[in-house]
């Protein structure tokens, strides 16, 4: 029997990323804890961490045919209701396919009956139904999700972004400090080396925005950051709007209202599938200058940029670091820090008259620095190579953060949940034919019957 701590990331697999895991794989090792993973993506090369891979979607779990019969007393509604906000109706059977969730991880939480749960977002219905399992077996639950800045990682006891402790913390209440040599050292690491969450295109245009665009010095460029509408951050803190289309069209009525001389600079999100199309007959309805692109690095949209404006996206704080003012459309951790132009209502006017105007800028980036320097100091893991040689916070503090929740609880090696989890390809051919069949033979009967 062995102490275990179970986490459940969805991960990039950098090699930066897989670093840091393997260290802190060792260092929990020599305080007593085992680490068992569940990824979201498998790694392509040899690891010694165990894992073990998650299915984030119902529609693409692979259920045996008797689990229909299980759980028939417990009410699956509010995963099924989670299923269907993050992606839509399905003709699939999602009830069993959370059910059979429900059985590997509760399985899973008993054969390792681990110290404590580090759970990756907590949003998804599969992440609920772990955490719904981890409650009942007295398992403790805390967060982990992305950084606010890039190349870190964020622990919590609450939840994730504008749901973490922090965020509900006003700047005055947080006792900041003047020293923020440490953001410092972050500023010019991020400023040197341009890395950020998502991939980017190459730069391959060496025009200036203003050149390529033909934009006039008098004119303003707002960079607007395009954000998916599939994602925790539009789902749970985004009081205002509907999705980023919505977002995106009252930030231009605004604009056209007040009669703004600018550029709008839609950046298109990496991982956003459809074109620009819909963004830019918003700029052409508002007879505003703009253009959707996909084709230019993070970076230099932030830099020939005047002003920023996003929902809750993490460019927002990428967009302070680069010292540009930000309009913030919806909640994120930057919440009553007195940092961001944030809007209060949808009529909200005089908001968006002092961004575009800078008013109190100054003291608001003086206030962006102190908060940095607290999340560098006391809130965030870097998962930067050149971490300890700049003195940023590593596995160690990463460690100190997770500990104290633990519990001294002791368990075995998840056996009966890796045959669960790991279906074959026959086998889940011979689930998804039985499926499709069934299908096939109600669709048959509806239309003899009718």
């Amino acid at each position: 029997m062995k102490k275990n701590i179970l986490i459940y990331v969805y991960n990039n697999l950098s090699q930066d990323e897989l670093v840091f895991w393997e260290q802190l794989y060792s260092e929990l090792l020599k305080k007593g804890y085992d680490l068992y993973f569940l990824l979201s993506q498998v790694p392509k090369e040899k690891i010694s961490i165990k894992y073990s891979h998650f299915i984030e979607r119902l529609d693409n779990v692979m259920f045996p045919n008797d689990i229909q019969k299980k759980y028939k007393k417990c009410n699956f509604q509010g995963f099924l209701e989670r299923e269907k906000m993050w992606y839509g109706t399905s003709d699939k059977d999602r009830l069993s396919a959370a059910k059979f969730q429900k059985y590997k991880y509760k399985t899973l939480l008993k054969e390792l009956n681990p110290s404590l749960l580090i759970l990756g977002n907590g949003q998804h219905a599969g992440d609920l139904i772990l955490k719904e399992e981890a409650f009942q077996l007295d398992v403790p639950v805390i967060y982990i999700e992305r950084g606010s800045l890039p190349k870190s990682w964020h622990v919590d006891k609450y939840g994730m972004t504008a749901g973490t402790e922090i965020a509900k913390e006003t700047f005055n209440s947080l006792n900041l400090k003047d020293d923020i040599s440490k953001y410092l050292i972050y500023k010019e690491f991020y400023l040197k080396s341009k890395f950020t969450w998502w991939d980017q295109p190459e730069k391959t245009i060496k025009n200036s925005i203003r050149d390529r665009f033909n934009i006039g010095n008098e004119k303003k460029i707002i960079l607007f950051a395009n954000q998916l509408d599939n994602d925790t951050s539009n789902f749970l803190y985004n009081p205002f709007f509907n999705n980023n289309l919505d977002a995106f069209s009252w930030f231009c009525k605004k604009i056209k209202e007040g009669k703004y001389n600018c550029f709008i600079l839609v950046k298109k999100h990496p991982y956003y599938t459809r074109n620009g199309d819909q963004f830019n007959k918003i700029l052409e309805d508002n007879n505003i200058a703009g253009k959707w692109v996909d084709d230019i690095p993070l970076d230099d949209c932030i830099l020939q940029s005047d002003l920023v404006c996003a929902v809750n996206s993490t460019l927002l704080f990428e967009a302070l670091i680069y010292e540009k003012p930000v309009l913030q459309l919806g909640d994120s951790l930057l919440n009553k820090k007195e940092i961001v132009y944030k809007i209060k209502t949808k009529e909200d006017s005089l908001t968006v008259k002092e961004w575009f105007s800078q008013i109190n800028f100054n003291t608001k980036l003086s206030n962006f620095e102190k908060f940095m320097a607290y999340l560098v100091n006391s809130e965030l893991s870097f998962f930067i190579r050149e971490a300890s040689e700049l003195g940023l916070n590593y596995v160690d503090f990463f460690i100190k953060r997770i500990l104290p929740y633990a519990k001294p609880r002791k368990g075995g090696s998840p056996n009966k949940f890796l045959k669960l989890n790991n279906v074959t390809i026959e086998e889940s051919l011979s689930i998804r034919l039985k499926q499709k069949s069934k299908r096939y033979i109600k669709r048959i009967y509806s239309v003899f019957k009718s």
